[in-house]
C-alpha cells in the first residue's frame, strides 16, 4: 500500500495544476505542423526527449483499456532496425533509459541519456516510434507480465478493492476506461489490435515533441523533420472527448477475501475539485494536512487500522478517497474516521507530544505545509527527464508546458479559510460512498456509520 501511496503522490506532483487560458509558444514547428518545446537545463549533462500524443485512455472503451499502455511498452522493445538486444545494451552499458506513460489526457514515449551518446540514440528512438518491429517473442513476454499483473488486481485485496471502486465510480463514465491493462480487457491486447491502435496515434495533429537538457536546437529539429515531420496530419483537427462532471452514488458495497481474514480495508469515496477549479489548489494542501490529523486519530490514538491515508482525484472529473488499511477495529473505524472529519472541519491540527493531546490551527500550521510541498516538489522534480516529464505532462492536460511552475505560484496564496472550507465542501458536506474488502466470516462486522 506504502507504493500505491508513494505513487499517487508522485503523480499528484507531476500532475496538479491550476487553470490557465493561455498556451505555450513552440521554438519551432515541423512541416507537418508538429511543435516542439524546449525546457533549458543547464546544469547537467544529461538530455532528455519526449514525444506527446494526445487523447489517452478517453479515446478507447474500457474493454480495450491498457491498449495505448501495451503498444508504447512494444514500442519500446525495439523497431525493425534496431532489436531489443540493442536497447538492452544501451541501457546496460550507456544508462539510457526508453520509458512512456499513459494517462486519460494522453500518453508519452521518451528517452533519456548523457548529452555524449545524445546522437547515437536519437536515430534509435525515433526508429522505434516510427518503424516497430512487433516482435512476437516480446509481444508474447510483454503478456504473459500484463497476466502476472491482472492476477495480483484479481487476488491482492487493496489492488481488488480500487479495481472494484473505480469500475463502481465510473461506470458509463468517459473515466471508467484505464490507462493499464485490465481484467476485462487482457483479452484484447493482440497483435492485431495493437497495429490498427497505432495506425489512430500516427497522426501529426495529435503528436508534440519536449526536449530538455543541454541540448543542439537546430540539429534536433533536423532529425526531427525527417521523422516526424514525415507524419501525415488529419485533416479534422483533433478534440478530445468532453467529460461531464462526476456525481457520486450508489450503495456500499463489501467484497470478500479469504486472504485478509481478521483484518480488512475501507475506502471512502467522494467527489473532488477537477484540476481546472479554483477549489484544486486548496484541496491538495487540505488533504495533505489532513492526512497527519487521520493517522493521529485513527491510528495512534484510536489504534483502528495499520495505515489511514487521503488523497484527491487528477483528471476533469475527479475523486477522492479516505483510506484506512489495514483496519483492525472493522465495527468503529469509520466512526474514528468521522471523528478526524470533525476534528480538521473545527480549524484545528491535533497532534500528540508525549502521550498528551495538544491543538494548533489550521492558520498556524499552513505555511510550513505550503513551504514542505514546494520543497518537496522541486527537489523530487529538478533531474533533467523529470523536468521534461513535468512538462510533457502540462503540455498534454493544459496545453501550456509551465502549468505545474505557475500552480506552484497560485499556492503560496492559499489561506487556512480556503483549506477549511474546501474540506468542508468536499470531504464532509458532499456525497459519499463506503468500499471495503475483509475475510467472509467479518464481513458483519464492518459498520460504516
Amino acid at each position: 500500500m506504502k507504493k500505491i501511496i508513494a505513487a499517487l503522490s508522485a503523480l499528484f506532483l507531476i500532475f496538479c495544476s491550476a487553470s490557465f487560458s493561455q498556451n505555450s509558444t513552440a521554438r519551432a514547428s515541423l512541416q507537418n505542423g508538429i511543435p516542439v518545446y524546449y525546457k533549458n537545463v543547464d546544469s547537467t549533462r544529461m538530455c532528455s526527449v519526449i514525444i506527446t500524443i494526445k487523447g489517452g485512455s478517453l479515446m478507447y472503451p474500457r474493454e480495450f483499456s491498457g491498449i495505448e499502455s501495451a503498444l508504447l511498452e512494444l514500442m519500446s522493445r525495439g523497431s525493425k532496425k534496431f532489436p531489443y538486444a540493442k536497447i538492452q545494451e544501451l541501457g546496460a552499458e550507456k544508462h539510457v533509459s526508453f520509458s512512456h506513460s499513459t494517462s486519460y489526457a494522453g500518453s508519452t514515449f521518451s528517452f533519456s541519456c548523457i548529452d555524449y551518446y545524445f546522437d547515437e540514440v536519437l536515430p534509435i528512438f525515433l526508429d522505434c516510434f516510427l518503424n516497430p518491429s512487433y516482435d512476437a517473442i516480446q509481444f508474447e513476454n510483454m503478456l504473459t507480465e500484463y497476466g502476472q499483473d491482472v492476477q495480483k488486481i484479481l487476488n491482492k485485496p487493496e489492488s481488488f478493492l480500487f479495481y472494484t471502486m473505480k469500475k463502481e465510480v465510473y461506470k458509463n463514465h468517459p473515466l471508467e476506461s484505464s490507462a493499464g491493462v485490465l481484467p476485462e480487457s487482457l483479452e484484447n491486447i493482440t497483435l492485431e489490435n495493437l497495429k490498427s491502435h497505432y495506425e489512430k496515434i500516427l497522426d501529426a495533429s495529435r503528436i508534440s515533441v519536449v526536449a530538455a537538457g543541454t541540448l543542439n536546437e537546430k540539429k534536433l529539429e533536423k532529425s526531427l523533420e525527417k521523422t516526424l515531420g514525415k507524419i501525415p496530419r488529419s485533416e479534422k483537427l483533433f478534440t478530445p472527448p468532453e467529460i461531464p462532471a462526476l456525481e457520486i452514488s450508489g450503495e456500499n458495497i463489501v467484497l470478500q477475501n479469504a486472504a485478509i481474514s481478521g483484518s480488512g480495508h475501507i475506502a471512502r469515496v467522494f467527489k473532488s475539485p477537477d484540476i481546472f477549479s479554483e477549489d484544486f489548489i486548496p484541496a491538495r494542501l487540505a488533504a495533505e494536512m489532513y492526512n497527519e490529523v487521520l493517522f493521529n486519530i485513527v491510528r495512534t490514538m484510536r489504534g483502528a487500522c495499520y495505515t489511514p491515508s487521503t488523497s484527491i482525484g487528477f483528471s476533469p472529473a475527479p475523486f477522492g478517497n479516505d483510506f484506512l488499511y489495514r483496519v483492525s477495529d472493522l465495527q468503529n473505524a469509520a466512526r474514528f474516521l468521522k471523528e478526524a472529519q470533525e476534528s480538521f472541519s473545527s480549524g484545528r491540527m491535533l497532534s500528540l507530544v508525549e502521550d498528551r493531546v495538544e491543538y494548533d490551527s489550521i492558520e498556524e500550521r499552513l505555511p510550513g505545509f505550503i513551504n514542505k510541498y514546494i520543497t518537496s516538489a522541486y527537489t523530487n522534480q529538478q533531474t533533467c527527464s523529470l523536468i521534461a516529464a513535468r512538462a510533457a505532462s502540462s503540455l498534454l492536460q493544459l496545453n501550456d508546458i509551465d502549468g505545474l511552475d505557475k500552480f506552484m505560484e497560485q499556492i503560496k496564496n492559499v489561506h487556512a479559510t480556503d483549506v477549511i472550507r474546501v474540506f468542508k465542501k468536499y470531504w464532509t458536506e458532499g456525497a459519499f460512498r463506503f468500499f471495503a474488502i475483509t475475510g467472509p466470516e467479518d464481513a458483519e462486522k464492518i459498520r460504516f456509520e
